[in-house]
């Protein structure tokens, strides 16, 4: 009953039925509870708008099984050499160890060649979750591996969850992955709490999307689905712009092309970026251009819906984040950036200015959250996310 109690207390979605700000100016919350309350619904937004728009990504191209067929071409000529450098090596070695390499590299005619020889499928199954490898992923779990069994990457699931691969997480739980021997992995390996929070929140909001059903939950809501389009359409335009100016850059910008593999990767590290800032960490230059991506697609959705102007905000902004950048070359390829995918030129003044102090990251964060919760009310993210209602729900 404590347990119940303690938990019931720590729920932000009893007290925002009252209104956050009101029960702090009547001193019901203090400033620490009523800031917690504050990342907590900044937290469940992110995550909305994370989940809606891999259902409409999902919409337009059946991850992973397209994305499966689209790469193996290009890998098939790698694959085949691969096969032959793995038949040339001491063969001493483990078929454990030769799976488990063969799974890091990609290397999926030469993990099909082991898998014949007798090798652990279900070590291979995590090791591709450790490194993203979902069209490998789908393979080992129709050849029969075990989503939750043990190996010595952990399951599938934390494998996934210590990478901040939210997708792929997301993936994995509605394959099954259990939520529960994923969190005793990452809290017995010294993740940190909120990593562990992460990954039940996630599972939350997976089970909360079949709750609503095999449609999806836009279905449901056909006025939000369609401004998801709109935001999915967009993002994937500054995608392209991004990969275009990228191939044309001399500066450490072209590296994003490499970098970036896709919209769905640049949408990862964009949501990434916001989470790393809310726990005061500076981006870096790569995952900086992505969360830009990321905004100005907010910004050129919101201003179709509103009347107010949200480019010209996006676009003051652009000589500040400059600001997080130390280094010379990151300076040139910020601007080169900006620059040839939307016309900006920063003066030389800023730069010069540009000392950094300990809150900046954390204003830029405020800039952000500031975003998500302009999305949360023109998106209506709370239609579903009423006080009681949800806890309700969640208990």
């Amino acid at each position: 009953m404590e347990l119940l109690v303690d938990g019931l207390l720590a729920d932000g979605e009893v007290f925002k039925s009252f209104g956050y700000e009101e029960l702090y100016e009547r001193k019901v919350l203090d400033f620490k509870l009523w800031k917690k309350f504050q990342l907590d619904k900044f937290e469940r937004d992110l995550s909305e708008i994370e989940e809606d728009f891999y259902e409409i990504d999902e919409e337009e191209d059946e991850y992973p099984l397209v994305e499966a067929a689209e790469a193996e071409s290009k890998a098939r000529e790698a694959e085949l050499k691969a096969v032959k450098a793995l038949e040339a090596e001491n063969k001493a070695s483990s078929f454990k160890r030769q799976l488990v390499e063969a799974a890091k590299a990609g290397h999926e005619a030469a993990v099909r060649q082991l898998l014949d020889r007798g090798a652990s499928i279900d070590d291979a199954l995590a090791a591709s979750a450790d490194l993203g490898q979902m069209s490998t992923m789908q393979q080992f779990l129709n050849w029969g591996a075990d989503i939750n069994t043990v190996t010595r990457f952990g399951t599938a699931l934390s494998a996934a969850a210590k990478t901040d691969n939210s997708r792929m997480v997301r993936w994995l739980l509605r394959q099954g992955a259990e939520v529960g021997i994923a969190a005793c992995i990452l809290q017995s390996s010294g993740q940190s709490k909120s990593k562990v929070a992460w990954l039940c929140r996630l599972a939350s909001s997976v089970r909360n999307s079949t709750y609503f059903g095999k449609m999806g939950r836009l279905y449901h809501n056909p006025e939000r689905a369609q401004k998801f389009r709109i935001l999915h359409g967009k993002f994937v335009h500054q995608y392209v712009l991004m990969t275009n100016a990228a191939q044309r850059s001399s500066t450490t910008f072209r590296e994003l092309g490499r970098i970036f593999q896709g919209h769905r990767d640049t949408w990862e590290a964009s949501i990434r970026t916001v989470r790393s800032m809310a726990r005061g960490e500076r981006p870096t230059l790569a995952n900086t251009i992505a969360y830009l991506c990321f905004v100005k697609a907010i910004s050129d959705t919101l201003q179709s819906d509103t009347t107010y102007d949200y480019t010209e905000p996006f676009f003051q902004d652009l000589a500040r984040w400059e600001l997080l950048f130390t280094q010379e070359s990151d300076r040139d390829a910020y601007r080169d950036a900006i620059h040839s995918m939307w016309g900006v030129a920063l003066n030389e003044k800023m730069s010069s200015e540009g000392q950094v102090d300990n809150d900046l990251t954390m204003r830029f964060f405020s800039l952000a959250s500031t975003l998500i919760s302009d999305v949360s009310e023109h998106f209506d993210l709370d239609r579903l996310n009423r006080g009681f209602e949800r806890s309700q729900h969640a208990w």
